[in-house]
């Protein structure tokens, strides 16, 4: 882990347990985030609001923008999302491949935050438990061994991080 992945951890957790305090209803829920921090070690941290029409120009371009404005040389996201282990022989990975497979709809999926540090690209979650009569409680965080160095998010902030670092070089 590098010291921005230790200060940008830092901060998510100060985050996630501010907002879990907050809390008081059993249906509330993480907001996404993206937290940025400079060689200066400003921070920007922004919710993240998308849908299925927006969530494309967010990661390749607004994200993008936002990490070259700031300068940024870490990154972190954080987002509300299911966990589902699949085996290699798992008949559903075929699902991962053509995108019809929905982790939120596999009984054996379990409900997560997610969060994810860059450059590293380490990536860690917490379980969500939900009640019917409280607020939804996180349980302790693991890290996860990164298997997957792409995708519509991981991508783009790697690449402008990478721009970044060759710019004030």
């Amino acid at each position: 882990m590098t010291p921005f992945d230790a200060e940008m951890m830092d901060l998510v957790l100060q985050a996630t347990d501010s907002i879990q305090r907050k809390m008081t209803k059993p249906d509330e829920d993480w907001a996404a985030m993206l937290l940025l921090q400079n060689a200066e070690k400003e921070y920007l941290a922004v919710e993240l609001s998308f849908n299925a029409e927006t969530k494309n120009a967010l990661f390749t371009q607004h994200i993008p923008f936002l990490i070259h404005k700031l300068r940024a040389v870490a990154a972190a996201t954080v987002a509300t999302s299911y966990f589902l282990k699949l085996t290699l022989d798992d008949p559903r990975r075929a699902g991962l491949a053509d995108g019809t497979l929905e982790p939120s709809k596999q009984p054996d999926s379990v409900e997560c935050l997610i969060m994810q540090l860059f450059p590293s690209g380490q990536l860690c979650r917490a379980n969500i438990t939900r009640f019917t009569d409280r607020p939804p409680q996180l349980g302790d965080w693991v890290s996860e061994p990164l298997t997957k160095t792409s995708g519509r998010m991981y991508t783009p902030i790697m690449k402008a991080l990478e721009e970044v670092k060759q710019y004030s070089v």
